[in-house]
């Protein structure tokens, strides 16, 4: 069970590490999307290092609680957005 949860743990961290790390160096695809929000790119570079950050606490044994949360607040918020903002 203990191998399991790693297994998922280092998949979501490689996810968060992606699309953080896609909002960092200015995807186009991120550029459009955090425009539409309307809240200027510094949000895009808030999201990108919360998630990369995010990503390395939950690969550390002792905060990787602390990182599950931290990303939970912030898929959260993408929802959030995803449904308010960013669709119709």
């Amino acid at each position: 069970m203990n191998t399991i949860l790693w297994i998922v743990q280092i998949l979501a961290a490689l996810v968060f590490l992606w699309a953080g790390g896609a909002k960092l160096v200015s995807a186009e695809s991120m550029i459009q999307a955090f425009a539409q929000l309307g809240l200027g790119q510094w949000f895009r570079y808030l999201t990108g290092v919360l998630e990369v950050a995010g990503a390395v606490v939950l690969l550390t044994p002792k905060w990787s609680a602390f990182g599950a949360l931290l990303l939970s607040c912030v898929m959260v918020g993408a929802i959030v957005s995803l449904l308010t903002r960013l669709t119709g």
